[in-house]
């Protein structure tokens, strides 16, 4: 009898630690509990959320399934009661969709999203190159007729700026560096500048790749000058020269500062659709489907196209004659736009004194000094424009005041009425001597 009871024992050990099989025989060597049916399953116990919550020390990994509030499978993790899918039943996959079954919002980079999807905290711009000229001039590289050198002297702020260096007439002098911008990006570049020079015949001149953005000449104090970047590597140069003739005036010499080049923040949001493309909006039908489109300015009733060009040349007077021609190059909403000026007419009348009770005085001239300049286009203005409102400007060292008006105007060309208006007389037919300039604000 003893005998049989230790067999019986022995048994029963054996079959404790070893694989159980139900519906099978050949229980996985990896299961402890191997169930097998292919007509019926397992159910797990069930239970409200209440009787769920009245387990007393659950042990991590405990399994139930819950009948209300959110019915699913719940298992105890350690710390709380949750679902397969998360701490909430906020996510529901039916069929190959997936829904969000909350009442509430979702934020992406927020913990406290007000709208049916918030999206914050994107990320900031990355900075490929700043330079303030305070320890160094690194990584410009510089050269020409003389170096550019830092200086404290003229500065934007802080301590230093960078400085031409000393030439003489007919030489130059440039420092400039490389900036890559990263594949799918567009950059910003920024910088201050200042020139104190002969005006109209020394200039500081900006270039991108080789090619004239702008250029500066007179007596200018520090200006922000910004410009867009696109993807791929950029050469940016900054060179100033002087001409050929024998004058100086100022410093002879120009500066810059605070050089910033910057990409966009990581975009929030990415819609493939197979319409997208650079510079289309996202739009929506009635039913609310959006798609990327292109937007033309017919489409928005009552919004005009606006368009501000800066620094357009007026020319020389003195020095040009009908049919004088000429050109320099602005930017037109990024896009570096040849200007080619040609003077159609051209009047000017010298003043005369006479003698008023035995005083001689300067009678102010019949018809005061002006030109009448076309300038051309290249490539042509993204729209005609319509309406045209000017400003003169003047940073020279002569007094000179100008009205302006246009004769006509198109997308390929506009021709504007320039006139002197000083309050100074003049005893000769000569007309201004000083480069000066304006800038125009179109509408369509």
């Amino acid at each position: 009898m003893r005998f049989i009871i230790f067999i019986g024992v022995l048994l029963v050990s054996l079959q404790v630690n070893a694989q159980v099989g139900i519906g099978t025989t050949t229980p996985n060597n990896s299961a402890m509990l191997d169930i097998t049916s292919t007509d019926s399953g397992i159910l797990i116990p069930r239970m409200t959320q209440t009787q769920r919550d009245a387990i007393a020390t659950p042990a991590t990994g405990l399994l139930i399934y819950q009948t209300d509030n959110s019915p699913g499978f719940y298992y105890y993790n350690g710390t709380i009661w949750t679902t397969f899918g998360g701490a909430d039943a906020d996510w529901t996959i039916v069929g190959n969709d997936m829904y969000n079954a909350n009442s509430g919002n979702v934020g992406v980079g927020t913990v406290t999203p007000t709208t049916k999807l918030h999206v914050e905290n994107i990320g900031s711009g990355a900075t490929l190159l700043s330079q303030d000229f305070e320890l160094a001039m690194a990584p410009m590289t510089t050269g020409g007729d003389a170096n550019w050198a830092l200086q404290s002297t003229n500065v934007n702020g802080g301590t230093n700026a960078a400085g031409s260096g000393a030439i003489g007439d007919a030489q130059s002098t440039f420092m400039e560096t490389t900036v890559t911008v990263p594949a799918g990006e567009t950059a910003t570049l920024s910088f201050y500048f200042s020139v104190s020079s002969e005006a109209g015949f020394d200039f500081l001149t900006f270039y991108i790749d080789g090619v004239q953005q702008d250029q500066w000449s007179g007596n200018i104090p520090f200006t922000l000058q910004t410009y867009q970047l696109t993807t791929g590597a950029h050469t940016i140069r900054w060179e100033y020269s002087k001409d050929a003739t024998c004058c100086t005036s100022g410093s002879d010499a120009a500066y810059v500062d605070d050089i910033s080049v910057t990409v966009s923040a990581p975009p929030a949001f990415r819609l493939v659709d197979g319409n997208q493309a650079d510079g289309l909006v996202l739009t929506s039908d009635a039913n609310g489907n959006a798609r990327w489109e292109q937007i033309s300015p017919s489409q928005i009733p009552d919004i005009p196209q606006i368009l501000s060009v800066q620094t357009f040349h007026i020319p020389i007077c003195n020095t040009n004659v009908i049919g004088s021609t000429g050109s320099f190059v602005v930017n037109v909403r990024s896009v570096p736009t040849t200007v080619s000026w040609t003077i159609l007419d051209r009047q000017t009348t010298a003043g005369a004194v006479v003698n008023v009770g035995g005083t001689d005085v300067l009678a102010a001239p019949y018809r005061p000094e002006r030109l009448q300049v076309r300038y051309d286009f290249s490539p042509v203005l993204p729209f005609t424009p319509e309406g045209l409102i000017f400003s003169a400007n003047n940073n020279s060292s002569f007094p000179d005041t100008f009205s302006l008006n246009y004769a006509s105007k198109s997308a390929a060309s506009i021709t504007m009425n320039i006139t002197r208006t000083d309050i100074y007389g003049d005893q000769t037919a000569n007309c201004w001597d000083g480069q000066f300039f304006f800038d125009m604000l179109m509408t369509d």
